[in-house]
C-alpha cells in the first residue's frame, strides 16, 4: 500500500540534464566495437554460445594451450592472439554490462517510484473530487467526469475503480 502523504522522489531532471545523459548513452554506443551496430536475431540469440564460469575457464585453458603447445598441432587460421581477443572483449563487455544494470537498476526503481507516487496521489485526487461531486460542491462534478474516464470499461476484463487502500 503507498502512502501518498510519503513523498520520495520529488524532482525533476532539466531538459539539459536529459540531453547530456542522451549523449552519454551515445557516446557509450559509439565508443562500442562496431559502433553499437551489432544485433541479434532470435534463432542467433538462442544458438549462440555464453561463457559461464566453467566455459570462461575452457577458453582461458584453450588460449594458453594453443600459445604453448599449438605449433605442429593447431591449424594457422585458429589464432591465439584472436581467440585471446574475443577473450579479452567478453571481460570488457561482462563489466560494463554490470555498470550498465546497477545503471538500469536506478533507473528502474526511479521509475517505479515516480509511476506509484503519481498514480496514487492522482488516485487520492479523484477519490476527493467523487465525494466532493457527491456533496455538490461547485465544479467538482467536471473533474469527476474528466478523472472517472479512466475506470470506464474498455471491453474484456475492464478497469474497475480501485479504493485508495489498495493503491
Amino acid at each position: 500500500m503507498a502512502n501518498i502523504m510519503q513523498n520520495r522522489i520529488d524532482a525533476v531532471m532539466a531538459p539539459d540534464q536529459i540531453n547530456q545523459i542522451k549523449a552519454y548513452f551515445q557516446s557509450i554506443i559509439n565508443a562500442l566495437p562496431e559502433s553499437g551496430n551489432l544485433t541479434l536475431n532470435d534463432d542467433e540469440r538462442g544458438s549462440l554460445t555464453s561463457l559461464d564460469v566453467d566455459n570462461k575457464i575452457f577458453v582461458e585453458d584453450a588460449v594458453n594451450e594453443i600459445r604453448n603447445n599449438g605449433q605442429n598441432i593447431i591449424p594457422p587460421f585458429i589464432s591465439a592472439e584472436q581467440l585471446q581477443n574475443d577473450l579479452t572483449l567478453f571481460e570488457q563487455m561482462d563489466e560494463l554490462r554490470s555498470i550498465q544494470n546497477n545503471v538500469q537498476e536506478c533507473i528502474e526503481a526511479i521509475l517505479r517510484i515516480a509511476a506509484t507516487e503519481a498514480y496514487g496521489v492522482s488516485n487520492a485526487a479523484y477519490q476527493f473530487f467523487k465525494s466532493a461531486a457527491e456533496a455538490g460542491i461547485p465544479n467538482a462534478q467536471s473533474s469527476y467526469d474528466k478523472l472517472k474516464q479512466r475506470y470506464k470499461p474498455k471491453g474484456g476484463k475492464g478497469n474497475e475503480e480501485k479504493p485508495l487502500e489498495n493503491q
